[in-house]
């Protein structure tokens, strides 16, 4: 009868070596990506003239310095968004419009209304844009024209709402029958968040970033994809954006433990569609 004690035996030895490698290539990537995301963060609050008063530290999401250290959300000219964008749109809706610096992205001639939540940001909108008005989607609808606008922009909007599955179906009435609207989330299916929740076993929301307090809803590119055709909406485009800096040695690292997505490797998430007529 033949042994194959040994062999079991090498077999075993050769699969907990891989298991234990896949934790640690995986271990890795974390780390560095979340030098990454504090990295982003920074650069961002430069983008409009914000500058950082001190270092961005790990605890840096505090209560006390809410406004502060979120005014950069407020403030992205996001020229990326720009690639969704078809043609040259001469009336614009923009749903979250912050300080309003988006609008630089358009033609001068361009009619853009915002709706803008936050009323410091608004005062700082209705200084650049045709038309702010101040309050959520749900609270101003009424006032905002139905088959007006060519173009509705939804930057780290939607998963803000309660029920992002009704401003679908609203949202498509202010739109002209051939227009667009384009749309940008948070990418749940990224490295920091796998790495926080396999190593850490942490699912704990903080005051920015894919787990921001105040996200109502998480979204991956299928989940999406999903919500937009289930509610009326063709998808044109649809793809990861804001890739990280080690994107290639990530991508290797990651198909080394069995795991090739380019979502894994961005932060983000962003779609533009058109209203389904038929």
């Amino acid at each position: 009868m033949t042994n194959h004690a040994p062999q079991n035996g090498i077999k075993t030895r050769l699969a907990f070596f891989f298991f234990r490698l896949r934790q640690r290539l995986l271990y890795i990537i974390g780390l560095i990506s979340k030098y990454e995301l504090k990295q982003r963060i920074s650069d961002r609050r430069l983008e409009c003239g914000i500058i950082a008063k001190e270092p961005i530290v790990e605890n840096h999401c505090t209560e006390s310095r809410s406004y502060e250290m979120r005014s950069y959300y407020y403030s992205q000219l996001r020229p990326e968004m720009m690639e969704f964008v078809k043609g040259t749109p001469k009336r614009i809706l923009e749903i979250g419009c912050g300080a309003g610096c988006f609008r630089r992205n358009f033609d001068d001639g361009a009619e853009y209304w915002g709706v803008e939540p936050q009323e410091e940001a608004a005062e700082l909108a209705n200084k650049v844009l045709y038309k702010t008005l101040v309050g959520t989607y749900d609270s101003v609808c009424a006032n905002i024209p139905d088959g007006y606008f060519d173009l509705v922009v939804c930057n780290d909007v939607i998963e803000h709402m309660p029920d992002p599955r009704a401003f679908l179906v609203s949202i498509r009435t202010k739109l002209v029958p051939e227009g667009t609207m384009i749309v940008s989330v948070p990418n749940l299916r990224n490295i920091q968040n796998m790495f926080e929740l396999l190593f850490k076993g942490d699912f704990r929301y903080r005051e920015c970033g894919v787990l921001d307090y105040t996200h109502f809803h998480l979204f991956t590119k299928k989940s999406l994809l999903d919500m937009a055709v289930e509610h009326g909406w063709c998808v044109e485009v649809c793809r990861p954006i804001h890739k990280l800096s080690y994107e290639r040695i990530a991508k290797i690292m990651l198909a080394l433990i069995g795991l090739v997505s380019p979502e894994m490797v961005h932060i983000q998430i962003a779609a533009s569609m058109t209203p389904n007529n038929h």
